[in-house]
């Protein structure tokens, strides 16, 4: 599968400048789709690819970094993953939330993937501005059985101390180190049970410590089935949280 995917890079003047990068090179190389694009204090822009597991019995995300000159710096790739959102840090430090499509490990941490089909074996991945690893934080969350594939997927940005928030949604329950949110009251039938659903707040650490996790018994899912576009978590210099 090839996806063609161009960058444009404008200038502060909002005068175009040049088409930065074409990623077709590099998703020929791994035969990935393009996923989602960062750029860091430096400029440089930083993608995240995932090659699906019905071509050659392989399935990974792919990271690459560029600079603003067109040129890659380097590549990784990460087997059994596949990326949903990437930001960056002001010392360049790359967060990636994703999802594990199997039982696998990244630099010895293990990624259960449960036999449940409707429980997502998700994870917060940190490395720095070379791609090298620094922690990964393993979550689950519940997803309703009518929607498996409609789910959005979650989003994640950094703030002006370094602290990381990701804004998602889950249906029954989520879980993450020892907190633990699911429904209060026991629905009168299972299907009732699966269809519970509720936006979720994380902020944690730059060393990947949980700060908080909020269930806001409210969710962007309908709209999202109407839009297909999934929201987003934006922040401001006075750190303030928004959600689109």
């Amino acid at each position: 599968m090839l996806s063609i995917i161009f960058f444009y890079f404008f200038n502060s003047t909002n005068a175009f400048s040049q088409s930065i990068k074409n990623l077709t090179d590099v998703e020929i190389a791994y035969n990935a789709i393009f996923q989602d694009i960062t750029v860091d204090n430096s400029n440089n822009v930083i993608s995240i690819g995932y090659k699906p597991y019905y071509e050659n019995n392989e399935e990974y995300m792919t990271l690459t970094k560029f600079d603003s000159d067109n040129h890659i710096l380097w590549e990784k790739r990460f087997k059994d993953v596949q990326g949903y959102d990437i930001t960056t840090d002001k010392s360049g430090n790359i967060y990636i939330i994703g999802q594990a499509k199997q039982t696998t490990t990244i630099n010895d941490v293990k990624l259960q993937v449960d036999a449940n089909y409707y429980i997502k074996s998700e994870f917060i991945l940190k490395l720095n501005k070379m791609g090298d690893f620094q922690w990964i934080k393993p979550f689950k969350r519940g997803l309703d059985a009518n929607s498996y594939y409609r789910a959005y997927s979650p989003s994640i940005e950094t703030d002006s101390n370094g602290d990381i928030h990701v804004f998602g949604t889950f249906f029954y329950f989520i879980e993450i180190d020892n907190f633990r949110n699911e429904i209060e009251t026991i629905p009168n039938s299972y299907q009732q049970y699966v269809n519970y659903k509720s936006d979720y707040l994380l902020k944690m650490r730059d060393n990947g410590s949980l700060i908080y996790a909020k269930a806001l018994n409210k969710t962007f899912f309908n709209s999202y089935i109407n839009t297909q576009q999934p929201p987003k978590i934006v922040i401001d210099k006075l750190d303030n949280v928004y959600i689109y």
